[in-house]
């Protein structure tokens, strides 16, 4: 696959994910996921429960992702206000 990428498109299979992943357009996406959580009703008794409190973070912010390290200090900013959700749903079984 790698060399059929690099034969068509003059590009590797490294050069391509992080174009297609790292970008500010996923973060958005998956701010704008959370960001609509915040006003479910059904689930606000639980994410005062699981002290989750999406105010701490500005979702529409511009996060100029550009690679692999700002990507994942945006996705980090994102998720600040649920790691306790997180850190509960990994660890129940």
């Amino acid at each position: 696959v790698n060399n059929a990428l690099q034969i068509f498109l003059s590009k590797s299979l490294d050069d391509l994910v992080p174009e297609l992943i790292y970008t500010d357009s996923l973060i958005n996406t998956i701010a704008k996921a959370l960001n609509s959580l915040k006003n479910n009703k059904d689930l606000a008794q639980v994410f005062e429960l699981l002290d989750v409190d999406f105010s701490k973070v500005n979702y529409n912010q511009k996060w100029n992702v550009t690679d692999k390290k700002s990507f994942a200090n945006a996705l980090a900013t994102i998720l600040r206000s649920t790691t306790f959700l997180l850190f509960f749903l990994t660890k129940a079984q």
